[in-house]
């Protein structure tokens, strides 16, 4: 029951979070946004969910030289935030991603795909992996469609059809 009240109360904040940018202890952001010639999608969660992507789990804050010490492993751990496929269901080669911190102390990891590959949907795979608090939850934000299509993403429903793959 708490579940279900906590990811309608997701849905409805999440509808009114315009920004990339985390806010909640169990929320992830996701902004899509084609730019020029590319797609460029940006994550953003606090550091406590970081942290728990590493291989061991670091117990203390990320800083900024622990970031950098660990930005090889967060990248590596990237495909766990955000895998593309193409319409046949087939993932798409992973793009380059950019880790850093935001002003808010949160940690943003900045993916970027030539939009020649033509994604027809994103996966959260960390949000079915075994370790997540069950109440985790994205909140998206797809501005290849005109008005920006809006959805929450969450365990059983990690997947969304990407709005920049019906738009030629």
């Amino acid at each position: 029951m708490f579940t279900r009240v906590f990811c309608l109360f997701a849905l409805c904040f999440g509808m009114l979070t315009p920004l990339a940018r985390a806010h909640l202890p169990l929320e992830i952001s996701l902004r899509i946004q084609p730019v020029a010639d590319e797609l460029e999608i940006t994550v953003v969660l606090n550091e406590i969910l970081a942290r728990s992507l590493l291989t061991p789990p670091l117990t203390e804050r990320l800083t900024a030289e622990s970031l950098d010490q660990n930005r090889s492993q967060l990248v590596s751990a990237a495909p766990a935030l955000c895998t593309l496929f193409d319409a046949d269901q087939r993932k798409l080669p992973d793009g380059q991603v950019q880790v850093s911190f935001t002003p808010e102390g949160e940690i943003s990891f900045l993916f970027l795909h030539p939009a020649s590959a033509r994604p027809a949907s994103l996966r959260v795979p960390f949000l079915e992996a075994a370790g997540t608090p069950s109440a985790t939850f994205v909140s998206l934000a797809d501005h290849g469609a005109t008005p920006p299509l809006r959805a929450v993403l969450m365990r059983g429903r990690s997947t969304h059809p990407l709005a920049s793959a019906t738009t030629p």
